[in-house]
């Protein structure tokens, strides 16, 4: 999520937002925060840091439902599988040994104007062992990004995580310590290698293409890659998917103030509701009738506010995940 680089509160020690918008410009302090919250939050800046994301979701799913009509199915290519059993799949393949961790590479090319995400459904690793520690690593910044364990060897196990592309080329790599033999697997059918007899990426799909790999780490860092012709028994499905907050972070600036309204109204909300009875502080100054009428305030901006801002937004041209063609009129309106 964005939102905290879109709106901030001053005086949190937090990192200056990009927008250089504040929750206190619309007169909302933490000396104000701090008369609503109840034993929930430690302080204001966690309430208006759960309203914020909370508002942020809201916005979220206001923007796709105004723009429905010029949005298409978000998946674009579905269920796809890299790794297959070669010709003789009896074949194990030997382990490299400890400290070697093997795998599939996987690289994600998105066109310049989409936004992508890799959806990692499930995985299989084919081997006689149990609790099988999984990274995984972006091989542009050779870091860990990510980590998940394959409970037992031999048995398909939902993952269901899912990396981001937005609009820029991606390699990752999928990998185990390779400690146990395996089965031997091929990125798909037909995997071949180059003139010069290196292993070369297999095409999957438009966007994805894969290699085996072999990596060795020192902690969380990359320290040499090689490509191999094999997967070392890792089999995976994926999808790929359109990743519509990552264009909604893109033209975050248009939306903080929709955002920064919004959030108000989340706030106001939050001490006419549970906070009216369960407040922590007892020297209270603001009053159920000004709390209602700074919620009715501003929840009139953020309908003229973000109205406006669908009036004039421009959709990517994104062929795969928007339908620019269509033309509608935009009104939207809280309760």
């Amino acid at each position: 999520m964005c939102e905290s680089t879109l709106l901030g509160l001053k005086g949190c020690n937090a990192t200056e937002p990009t927008t250089g918008l504040y929750l206190d410009d619309l007169g909302i302090s933490q000396s104000l925060l701090g008369q609503l919250i109840t034993d929930q939050y430690q302080n204001g800046v966690e309430l208006f840091e759960a309203k914020r994301s909370f508002a942020w979701k809201q916005l979220q799913s206001k923007m796709m439902t105004a723009i429905a009509t010029h949005i298409k199915p978000n998946t674009i290519i579905e269920g796809k599988r890299v790794g297959q059993f070669n010709s003789n799949p009896a074949v194990a393949v030997t382990a490299k040994g400890a400290g070697q961790w093997v795998g599939i590479r996987l690289k994600i090319t998105p066109q310049s104007t989409s936004f992508l995400e890799l959806y990692l459904d499930n995985i299989i690793i084919h081997g006689t062992a149990s609790n099988i520690a999984v990274k995984v690593f972006d091989l542009y910044t050779k870091k860990l990004i990510d980590t998940f364990t394959v409970l037992s060897g031999g048995a398909e196990q939902f993952v269901q995580k899912n990396f981001k592309s937005a609009r820029r080329a991606t390699e990752i790599a999928i990998v185990y310590e390779s400690t146990f033999d395996t089965l031997r697997m091929i990125p798909k059918q037909g995997s071949c290698l180059d003139c010069g007899g290196n292993p070369k990426y297999s095409h999957m799909c438009p966007f994805v293409d894969a290699l085996g790999v072999v990596l060795t780490i020192s902690g969380d860092t990359v320290q040499t890659i090689t490509s191999t012709p094999y997967t070392w028994g890792m089999s995976l499905n994926y999808n790929v998917n359109c990743d519509r907050n990552a264009w909604l972070c893109s033209i975050g600036a248009s939306l903080s103030m929709s955002l920064a309204y919004l959030t108000a109204v989340e706030i106001f909300g939050y001490g006419l509701t549970v906070s009216t009875t369960q407040r922590s502080n007892s020297a209270v100054t603001i009053s159920s009738k000004q709390l209602t009428q700074m919620q009715s305030a501003y929840t009139a901006r953020f309908n003229e506010e973000f109205n406006a801002v669908l009036q004039h937004i421009q959709l990517p041209q994104d062929t795969y995940c928007f339908d620019c063609r269509r033309t509608s009129k935009y009104v939207t309106a809280l309760p």
